[in-house]
């Protein structure tokens, strides 16, 4: 099985903090398990003129250099005409698609453009989508969102309010299939018992 995971942001610092290391652990988890796992995300904050990453932690990435189009909005207004361009084939190549969502020119699109394919989609919110009164995100819940969290194969929370939260943005129409899924972390290795003496 291949699996294509979508994040929007990978930084050398780890500044986009939780959704890229739990994309990163899940690809790792799946490589492990004998299938193959791809990350693909923006790349930003790395040295100008010196390559992208292809491997973070020990996982295949694919990194396009971000492109600050919207300033205002941070990191939702980052994109790349590359990657977008590249969308279709990137997920024809993929059996399954799972996408780590947010209101940003990434992730949506890539969910839009999944559910358009047929391929299966898995959404993971990381608590990134709830209610809101701010105009362009329900700008952009009216154009995408909602769509996408009606219709995927399953969406994964990790607590309850989140699964709440996430439901409430598609409300009265149901959400699609949601799950709880901890997040994981790395395997350490047991140590030896300490001697109490």
């Amino acid at each position: 099985m291949r699996v294509l995971h979508v994040v929007t942001l990978h930084t050398p610092t780890h500044a986009f903090g939780g959704p890229t290391r739990v994309a990163l652990n899940l690809c790792r988890g799946v490589r492990e398990r004998g299938h193959e796992a791809v990350l693909l995300a923006l790349g930003d904050g790395f040295p100008p003129g010196a390559p992208l990453p292809r491997r973070v932690d020990g996982v295949p990435v694919r990194l396009f250099p971000a492109r600050h189009v919207l300033p205002r909005f941070e990191v939702s207004g980052i994109t790349s005409p590359a990657l977008l361009a590249r969308a279709h084939a990137y997920i024809r190549s993929a059996d399954l698609v799972h996408v780590h969502l947010m209101r940003d020119l990434i992730t949506l699109p890539f969910a839009l453009i999944a559910l358009h394919s047929g391929r299966p989609l898995v959404l993971q919110t990381h608590g990134m989508v709830d209610p809101t009164e701010k105009r362009v995100a329900r700008l952009v819940d009216v154009l995408g969102m909602r769509r996408v969290l009606r219709r995927a194969d399953a969406v994964l929370h990790l607590t309850e309010r989140e699964r709440r939260e996430t439901a409430a943005v598609v409300a009265p129409d149901p959400i699609a299939p949601a799950h709880r899924l901890v997040n994981g972390v790395p395997a350490r290795e047991r140590r030896p018992a300490r001697d109490p003496g």
